[in-house]
């Protein structure tokens, strides 16, 4: 179990973001279409910003504080936060323009793939001290997977009209998760530096704020469907919880 287990956990989970891409097999009308995209946005940045509210930066945060006391705990955790804000912003610079849905999508493919390396890597530990809390894991991201990958497919194919490219880059991110596991095994081996998985999970905390406020809130907003924002919001909401409930 030491090495099989834990990289096919982390694999099911990983690869469960291919089911976002279940709604662009569909061709959908253009009203229709509107408001699928900003029901999947509006789901993707509730999902994203709940994660880094309530899970990443209080995780992170933790360790920071335990390991530097208050004071150098607190400014390295912020420092670190500002650190991931800039880099991201530097990255959608840098990323091919195109048209907006698409940049959005890739913006998604490269936050996730960072966001989901480190979940490999905790998916990874979690069965090793228990198979049972490997599990739980495993279902928690399994969980938001779904969504986030909604939020790459949905962006990319509108952006592209092409199906093939939004799943690839939809698995691509996916399997950042069993490579962040295997990553671990060959790194690590049993056990490792919980002060860098902390910055690695404060570093993403930064990255998917800055992603959902910068580009998802906007893109959703700007086809003025309240309702299927407010749909959104509340399937992200109930995803989001119920995902904690089979973490605890």
């Amino acid at each position: 179990m030491f090495f099989f287990m834990p990289i096919l956990i982390s694999t099911m989970a990983g690869l469960a973001t291919i089911a976002g891409t279940i709604p662009i097999i569909h061709n959908w009308k253009e009203k229709t279409t509107n408001r699928l995209i900003t029901l999947s946005l509006s789901l993707s940045f509730t999902i994203m910003l709940g994660i880094s509210i309530f899970e990443l930066m209080p995780e992170g945060t933790y360790i920071m504080l335990k390991k530097y006391k208050f004071i150098y705990g607190s400014i390295n955790s912020i420092l670190l936060f500002l650190l991931s804000i800039q880099i991201m912003k530097i990255i959608g610079s840098r990323v091919e323009r195109g048209k907006d849905l698409y940049h959005i999508g890739m913006m998604s493919m490269i936050t996730l793939m960072i966001h989901n390396i480190p979940e490999g890597i905790i998916t990874f530990y979690s069965t090793q001290q228990s198979l049972k809390l490997g599990i739980q894991m495993g279902l928690s991201i399994l969980m938001h997977n779904i969504p986030e990958g909604i939020s790459i497919a949905m962006p990319i194919y509108f952006g592209t009209k092409k199906k093939r490219i939004a799943f690839l880059y939809t698995l691509i991110a996916g399997l950042a998760e069993p490579i962040g596991a295997i990553l671990a095994y060959i790194i690590f081996g049993p056990s490792m530096n919980e002060l860098l998985l902390e910055i690695l999970f404060i570093v993403t905390a930064g990255f998917m704020i800055t992603l959902a406020i910068d580009y998802l809130i906007p893109k959703s907003l700007q086809y003025q469907d309240k309702k299927s924002v407010i749909i959104g919001i509340l399937i992200g909401g109930s995803v989001f919880l119920i995902s904690k409930y089979f973490l605890n």
